[in-house]
């Protein structure tokens, strides 16, 4: 086995595919965050559960959990595009389809199967989930759901009763699930309640927060022919992969790595040398960076070509993490304002609108909570009245028939009044 891994990690031509990558998808116009973290999450998934570290006398496997989060247009999907295709190339291991329901998830688990001889011969259920809309995956707050992510992402084993006595029970064994996703703060907002963010599911994904656009030429005057990708990296890149992905075992520590390590564990990663976020919604997200950190340290052994984690894979792993997290908080400030600002303006624009065209008389509170549930996550309507209300947005007026809802005098962005309502 160590002469396997020492002949497949010496026929490596790059010093680190992660920032090979990085060179070689600078042209997609997706922000260097997201594509490193679509590379480290290419790794992990390449890796499955055929390679692992020691802790604790469990193994811990480098299946993440990645949420690439910001407003449309900011490159989210490009980057995960590339870790898709990285995975697709491979040509052995299994890549969900772009849209599955709860039921079609788990089906395509059990049909997952991988036969890989890591300590011995046996089958492994693994699945590389990179979709380019969680949406599609998640479409509300599914509990159920959420908690079956929970429980696989840990590699155990899963079970449950088929819908029909003739296929008797679901057992899958030797589970890991790799998962990358784009997402929107509009839509966290939207589908997630507060409560979620305390759950197993949001405390084990890494947010990878982005919201600036980058600005590339149209090209119109260029080649047909792709002039912007050089070929032999490109092989380079895909070679290195396949031998990443045939690595089977548990890779080890130096002494140095090791010391460091338990360093950072011992200052339970709250100093200045490893700052944890403060947000309160991250709280139960900070108890499991001590794993997503040692996921990290064997990603980046592996990347640099070696079986052994030292302290500067420590080191790259600290700073992985520190750039994500330090401006992961900055998502729930767009869920509470700029994730809102779009229903509420529209919402204020509509009764407005109804306002104008009824003669000035009030708008039922009914149809303005019916304007919104089609906007909103039902639990979230009555805040976002109350929000109005609270920014002067509208008044509720009680009359006979109920609640019903005035606009007052609001400005927004460039400006509006009562007198801009499109007639």
């Amino acid at each position: 086995m160590l002469s396997n891994i020492t002949r497949l990690l010496s026929q490596r031509k790059t010093q680190s595919w992660v920032d090979s990558l990085l060179d070689f998808t600078d042209h997609i116009g997706s922000p260097t965050i997201f594509r490193r973290w679509a590379a480290i999450s290419a790794i992990g998934g390449a890796l499955e559960r055929k390679v692992w570290i020691q802790s604790q006398r469990e193994r811990i496997f480098p299946n993440l959990y990645v949420l690439l989060a910001g407003p449309p247009g900011t490159g989210k999907t490009r980057a995960l595009m590339a870790c898709r295709r990285v995975w697709e190339e491979l040509g052995t291991h299994h890549v969900s389809q772009l849209s599955l329901t709860k039921a079609a998830f788990i089906d395509t688990l059990a049909a997952a199967k991988r036969q890989v001889r890591a300590s011995g011969h046996y089958e492994i259920h693994s699945l590389l989930v990179a979709i380019p809309e969680l949406g599609v995956l998640l479409p509300g707050y599914d509990s159920e759901f959420m908690n079956t992510l929970t429980h696989l992402y840990d590699c155990l084993p899963y079970s449950e009763s088929r819908r029909t006595n003739k296929e008797g029970p679901l057992e899958i064994n030797n589970t890991v699930v790799n998962l990358i996703a784009c997402t929107t703060p509009a839509f966290l907002v939207n589908a997630l309640p507060a409560g979620a963010w305390n759950e197993g599911f949001m405390s084990r994904v890494v947010i990878i927060y982005n919201d600036s656009m980058l600005k590339r030429a149209f090209g119109l005057m260029e080649s047909d022919i792709d002039t912007s990708e050089d070929p032999a990296m490109k092989k380079t890149l895909q070679n290195e992969m396949q031998r990443i992905a045939l690595l089977e075992g548990r890779v080890g520590w130096t002494r140095e790595g090791a010391e460091l390590a338990e360093h950072y564990n011992t200052i339970d990663f709250d100093e200045d040398e490893f700052p944890k976020p403060k947000h309160p919604r991250l709280l139960h997200y900070n108890t499991r960076r001590p794993v997503q950190f040692l996921k990290l340290c064997l990603i980046s052994a592996v990347d640099r070509g070696e079986f052994e984690i030292g302290t500067q894979d420590c080191h790259r792993a600290r700073d992985w993490m520190v750039e994500a997290e330090d401006i992961m908080p900055q998502i729930f400030h767009q869920m509470a304002s700029g994730g809102d600002s779009q229903t509420i303006n529209d919402c204020w624009h509509y009764v407005l609108t109804k306002w104008h065209r009824g003669n000035q008389k009030g708008v039922p509170i009914a149809d303005v909570r019916e304007f919104l549930y089609t906007r909103a996550s039902v639990q979230h309507v009555e805040r976002i009245i109350q929000t109005m209300v609270d920014m002067r947005m509208i008044k509720l007026v009680n009359s006979p028939a109920g609640f019903l809802a005035e606009p007052r005098s609001y400005m927004s962005g460039a400006g509006r009044d009562e007198s801009t309502v499109v007639q």
